[in-house]
């Protein structure tokens, strides 16, 4: 918010009382045989001269409060932008201007013919705008794709045709992170069009930083960027321009019970292993990935199928949210496959760094860019004629948080871990939440706008860091912004899933104080987990309270 000469009738009646003070004693000082005790010059022109006075004087008290350090760190709001970004230079900490969201869209067809989509075509979705990154042509043959915009056309399976195709929004912002599924619309006709659909997550909108999130991250400007303590690591590590957006970074070392990583003759801690986890998004993303399985038995009836996931397919990956026939079309409405094991592993052969962690166990690795895994789902569609080893193309559908290989390569560099240890990233432990809850209205209330108390329950929590508990009271101060003096909400049902390392599931649940487990041998704690929840896992219904009785 600008600093600007305040409102007149907003002024503080103190102030002007003190400057009406201040006019009438020094002009009795000066002229002392004029009336200024009652009359024209005392009610109208003293009282005129003080409230402009009172005016300068408070917009001179803003000013002043917004150049320094500690009053702007107590009130941010306050000042504006410039004077904000003028105090942070002083400590070479630029503000974080923003960022598009990105990701895939799915153009359909009704004809197997070439198509083509321009970036002067805009589409939207909700009120969010999005534009292709380049000029794509859809090619028919596979002998024509040559150029990094050409896309093979490929059949979808129900008379339709399908390409894929690279978009960013037109605006900067979280609120341009799409889920998968969401339905695009162009703004011009297309040939042979019949839609157009997000493949994955649209991720990588982060917003234009506040002046209360940019005072607080002051510190890390003032920090020396190393690897010597964690203000130092969170400084340096968001130092680097492709790590600014990060949400939230926790470092877990010596002395943390959630640091397994000793591996030696003697169960004691020797130091110099640090596991740094990450938060690189508010809501994992989730990532489209055609892989070929293979039929390894019959379960369910159905047939077992089998996937494997490599390091590098999708490093740090949360888990696979579901499974479908690659020649099937994805929509909301399908449950698909079930996933019947999840069985993670871990690969240390890497050519492009020259150090590797220390890791000798896949709960160790889990989460982070090591990790593997073996994905076994039944398909109930499976022909019984099939031979076990025949392969088949399947879509997972994998949530992940972006960033982890390439932090990690920036982190185990050379020149950047320590000398005498090592460094591993691994993406924050989720903790899952679904809320619940009732709004009570009277039948002559407007109605709550839903949407917007869902995503600002989302922001608050997946702003609150690592940290440990969430209070169902912050909820009800988030929801009760969005409803009139009439309107109210009943008790909030928090509820939240956490996969361990290891494979198993925590459930928590409460009315109250949802608090994290402190499983520190299983590396779940406060330090390493962090509440995620989408806006679409919060169930809320309205409800009409008859006052007629009363």
């Amino acid at each position: 918010m600008a600093i600007t000469l305040p409102n007149l009738f907003t002024l503080d009646a103190g102030y002007v009382d003190q400057a009406h003070s201040y006019i009438t004693q020094r002009i009795t000082e000066y002229a002392p045989n004029v009336e200024t005790k009652r009359g024209v010059l005392h009610d109208i022109l003293f009282h005129l001269e003080a409230v402009l006075q009172a005016a300068q004087d408070t917009y001179a008290d803003q000013l002043r409060r917004s150049n320094s350090l500690l009053t702007a760190s107590a009130d941010p709001e306050l000042a504006n932008d410039t004077i904000i970004n003028q105090i942070a230079s002083n400590f070479r900490t630029e503000r974080f201007a923003g960022t598009q969201a990105n990701g895939k869209c799915v153009i359909v067809l009704n004809a197997f013919i070439p198509s083509s989509v321009s970036p002067s075509v805009t589409f939207s979705a909700s009120g969010k705008t999005f534009v292709p990154t380049g000029q794509f042509i859809g090619r028919t043959d596979s002998t024509q794709v040559v150029g990094a915009n050409d896309r093979l056309i490929k059949p979808l399976g129900d008379g339709t045709f399908y390409y894929v195709i690279d978009m960013i929004s037109v605006e900067v912002g979280s609120a341009n992170n799409i889920g998968r599924n969401t339905k695009l619309t162009p703004s011009v006709s297309i040939a042979n069009f019949v839609t157009a659909y997000a493949e994955g997550s649209f991720f990588g909108g982060s917003d234009y930083e506040s002046n209360a999130d940019f005072v607080k991250r002051l510190q890390e400007g003032i920090s020396s960027k190393n690897v010597s303590n964690r203000a130092t690591i969170s400084a340096m590590i968001r130092d680097q321009a492709s790590f600014k957006s990060f949400l939230d970074i926790s470092t877990v070392g010596y002395g943390d019970a959630e640091q397994q990583r000793y591996h030696g003759v003697f169960p004691i801690a020797s130091g110099n292993r640090l596991d740094i986890y990450v938060r690189p998004q508010a809501v994992p993303p989730v990532t489209k990935l055609q892989k070929t399985a293979t039929l390894v038995g019959r379960q369910g009836g159905g047939g077992l199928w089998q996937a494997s996931l490599a390091k590098s397919d999708v490093p740090g990956f949360y888990d696979v949210v579901k499974v479908i026939k690659a020649t099937v079309t994805d929509s909301d409405s399908q449950t698909g496959l079930e996933v019947v094991s999840d069985i993670r592993g871990y690969d240390l052969t890497d050519e492009t760094v020259s150090f590797i962690p220390d890791i000798t166990s896949f709960e160790e690795a889990v989460y982070s860019a090591y990790q593997t895994s073996v994905i076994r789902f039944i398909d109930t569609t499976t022909d019984p004629e099939l031979a076990e080893g025949t392969t088949q193309d399947y879509s997972l559908f994998v949530r992940s948080m972006s960033s982890i290989r390439e932090l990690q390569n920036f982190v185990g560099g050379r020149d950047v871990r320590p000398a005498g240890g090592d460094v591993i990233v691994k993406a924050a432990i989720p903790c899952d939440l679904k809320l619940s809850f009732v709004i009570f209205k009277k039948v002559t209330d407007s109605d709550p706008d839903l949407t917007s108390i869902k995503t600002a329950l989302a922001e608050k929590v997946n702003k609150s860091g690592f940290a440990g508990r969430l209070y169902a009271s912050t909820l009800h101060s988030v929801i009760h912004g969005f409803l009139t003096a009439s309107q109210s909400v009943s008790a909030i049902e928090m509820f939240g899933s956490i996969r361990k390392p290891n494979g198993d599931k925590i459930y928590i649940r409460d009315f109250d104080t949802l608090e994290l487990p402190n499983d520190a041998s299983s590396m779940v704690s406060n330090k390493t987990t962090v509440f995620v929840l989408d806006p679409q896992n919060i169930g809320v219904s309205v409800n009409i309270v008859d006052s007629s009785g009363v």
